[in-house]
């Protein structure tokens, strides 16, 4: 993915790198780095003023003309809006796309075993306390006991936030 350098990638991008990002290679994700590294898609952040014109130009064409298109229409609801950008993109890629070099498909299959729910949730990095619970939303959350008998106290752990509601899960 092609974008300008955004926050919403890597946290604290204005920083100088911490010894661990340093060591590590990498620099520390947001929540949406986190989730598209995961689903095994690359980011590529913009940094010539070339190419960050380009994007920006990109979104501003997109903005632009299909909040005019859709105020044209006087959509006013989701069905409308569809309505609207079927019509609308056939005509916007008939005057801005440009064949491609390569003619081959870039996208990859979703790798097997990935869970989609888990990637594109919340994940929140905690330390298990002494008592074998993890700090959540202003409360403490009981873990359950380890199938090896173990003691979960002062353990990293992960804890993942569904977007869709469902309970909370670990890794």
């Amino acid at each position: 993915m092609y974008s300008a350098q955004h926050g919403i990638f890597i946290k604290d991008p204005n920083r100088p790198p911490t010894l661990a990002e340093q060591l590590a290679g990498r620099r520390s994700l947001t929540q949406v780095g986190r989730a598209l590294d995961e689903a095994g898609i690359g980011w590529i952040g913009a940094s010539s003023p070339q190419a960050k014109g380009r994007v920006e130009r990109l979104w501003g064409t997109k903005q632009d003309r299909l909040t005019s298109e859709l105020r044209r229409a006087g959509a006013t609801t989701i069905e409308d809006a569809n309505l609207v950008l079927a019509r609308y993109l056939p005509r916007h890629n008939r005057r801005f796309a440009i064949a491609s070099a390569d003619p081959e498909p870039a996208w990859c299959p979703w790798p097997e075993g990935l869970d989609l729910d888990a990637v594109f949730g919340f994940c929140y990095p905690r330390r298990a306390a002494n008592d074998a619970t993890l700090a959540w939303a202003g409360t403490s959350l009981a873990l359950p006991r380890r199938a090896d008998g173990r003691s979960w106290a002062g353990r990293r752990l992960t804890l993942e936030e569904r977007l869709d509601g469902s309970p909370l899960g670990g890794r």
